[in-house]
């Protein structure tokens, strides 16, 4: 299966940001246990390059990728580090260039119909929209209208209950990502529940 397989099958796309890499090693081993596919690891915290070059030889069956990607030299550093998948919060032209050349998946951020194009006539094959509390699943509902087919993964601000995501997935989306919301510092990691909300959302269809 292609890593955008996986995101559709399992349908969340886990997000984390650390500076340590036994908090990230320790979320990576919490999603392969929760079933799950996919960790984005984002570049929002010192050291994260290294992190997923440790996380890409260490925990298997799980695809590790980075997120927050923002020029093409740190695209290339973390293909080279193992990620087999990248994104971005806007659409960056550099880092599509660099995907493409090293034949990973690039998945952009997008806000407008206008980003959109510019990200399919980048060759990009799914898009996050972002952020997608402001944005709301009308937007998703509308773009679909004039982008048949779609595959839009809604991250930022999104909650881990029913009232949250089943709206996003009545809207089409093709996954959805969230970060911070899975793992509170007060209690255990949300990504069993969260699985199953996303899986009893898509049932419904």
């Amino acid at each position: 299966m292609t890593i955008l397989d996986l995101m559709e099958a399992d349908g969340l796309v886990p997000l984390r940001s650390s500076p340590d890499i036994g908090v990230l090693r320790a979320t990576a081993n919490a999603i392969a246990e929760a079933g799950l596919s996919t960790f984005e690891v984002t570049l929002r915290s010192e050291g994260a390059v290294e992190a997923i070059r440790v996380l890409a030889g260490e925990v298997e069956d799980l695809r590790i990728g980075a997120g927050t990607v923002l020029t093409d030299a740190d695209a290339e550093a973390v293909v080279d580090a193992g990620a087999t998948f990248v994104l971005s919060p806007t659409v960056v032209p550099g880092v599509a260039a660099a995907c493409t050349d090293a034949s990973v998946p690039y998945i952009p951020g997008c806000a407008t119909p206008t980003e959109i194009q510019v990200a399919l006539e980048l060759g990009c094959q799914a898009v996050k929209l972002f952020p997608a509390s402001s944005l709301g699943p009308g937007f998703l509902s509308a773009v679909r209208a004039v982008f048949p087919g779609l595959r839009a993964i809604p991250t930022g601000g999104l909650r881990p209950d029913p009232t949250s995501l089943d709206p996003w997935f009545d809207a089409g989306a093709f996954a959805v990502g969230l970060g911070s919301a899975l793992f509170p510092e007060d209690g255990p990691n949300r990504l069993a529940e969260t699985a199953a909300i996303v899986a009893r959302a898509r049932a419904r269809d």
